[in-house]
């Protein structure tokens, strides 16, 4: 019987984990400047498991596309931050377009949009540090194509 350690590892998704760890190394060192990273945590929804495993999980309430990461603090008007990780090659190629993104992350997205928080997809850990630095008023670090482009289209001046 094949456990999840046994199954080989996607490309995509180590490199998506990749991105996400490095992330939070750089919310550990950014800690000092913003102590509410210290709240900031991973939705293990995805990745390789064993059926009963994954049957267990979804007993407990675990849904597929729940966002990766939540950073439970108010800011800018919003009352938290979801991200979703993606690998940096992997965004689309057209403004609008999926991408990478399951029908079930577009909804939960959507949904948790229209609850009063900020949603977004991050492609690679430059711009979720970005957005995350933008998120709680960090320097101009944050100031990038990304941000412009995301928050604009939600009537979000970028710093």
């Amino acid at each position: 019987m094949k456990t999840y350690h046994s199954l080989p590892r996607r490309r995509g998704y180590a490199l998506e984990h990749d991105a996400q760890v490095a992330l939070f190394k750089w919310a550990r060192l950014a800690e000092s400047r913003f102590p509410v990273l210290a709240l900031m945590f991973a939705i293990p929804n995805g990745g390789w498991r064993h059926i009963t495993t994954a049957a267990s999980l979804k007993d407990e309430g675990v849904k597929s596309g729940v966002p990766d990461i939540f950073l439970p603090s108010p800011a800018r008007g919003f009352a938290g931050l979801f991200i979703e990780m993606k690998r940096a090659d992997a965004k689309p190629k057209s403004e609008g377009a999926k991408g990478p993104l399951s029908d079930e992350q577009v909804q939960w997205l959507s949904a948790l949009t229209k609850q009063g928080y900020l949603a977004k997809v991050c492609y690679g850990s430059e711009e979720a540090i970005g957005l995350v630095a933008w998120y709680l008023g960090g320097p101009s670090i944050a100031y990038n194509d990304f941000l412009v482009s995301h928050l604009t289209d939600k009537g979000i001046e970028a710093p």
